[in-house]
């Protein structure tokens, strides 16, 4: 399966929490079993509905085990922090260089430190996760654009070729190499 941000979003943050973090290889041999009997009813000609329903359930397995809110999506009853919505706007403008977490906090309208606990609890991970999140979709646009793997790494601000590797794999679960030649 492939599945885009924006639909695993609708399934397990219908309201608009935001996309949870979660690890992007896990091993665990139901929710492999839920994810094949949804591909083959989606994929080979079986019951649509069934496929949709069965890759629902395994969506909200993946991101929130064991009955817990996965990380990231804010309980319905809370706004979006407009402090979080402006670092977090910084963040994605500012991806190339990067911006100090100090600066960030200023412009934002917080402490560092309550800052940091804001975006966690409604982003699911810390200004700098986010940080590397932007800067590795980036890359992954201008792979698939054509870029050359060097070139796309000092475009969007990684040091090297192996820092945006690491990163890229830690993600996405494939090197850009094999991102680029699938």
């Amino acid at each position: 399966f492939h599945l885009e941000p924006e639909m695993i979003a609708g399934v397990v943050a219908p309201r608009g929490g935001g996309l949870p973090a979660t690890r992007p290889v896990r091993e665990h041999a139901r929710l492999a079993g839920t994810l094949l009997a949804a591909h083959r009813a989606l994929d080979e000609g079986g019951d649509r509905e069934v496929g949709i329903r069965l890759l629902r359930d395994a969506l909200v397995a993946l991101f929130a085990p064991r009955g817990r809110r996965p990380a990231g999506v804010a309980p319905s009853h809370t706004t979006p922090d407009p402090r979080v919505a402006r670092a977090r706007a910084l963040l994605e403008t500012r991806y190339r260089c990067g911006i100090a977490l100090e600066d960030l906090a200023r412009a934002s309208g917080s402490s560092r430190h309550h800052l940091v606990r804001l975006f966690r609890e409604e982003v699911g991970v810390t200004p700098y996760d986010y940080l590397i999140q932007v800067r590795v979709r980036r890359a992954q646009e201008l792979l698939a654009a054509g870029w050359p793997i060097v070139e796309a790494a000092q475009e969007v601000g990684f040091a090297d070729q192996s820092h945006l590797h690491r990163h890229f794999k830690r993600r996405l679960g494939v090197t850009p190499g094999a991102f680029v030649r699938g």
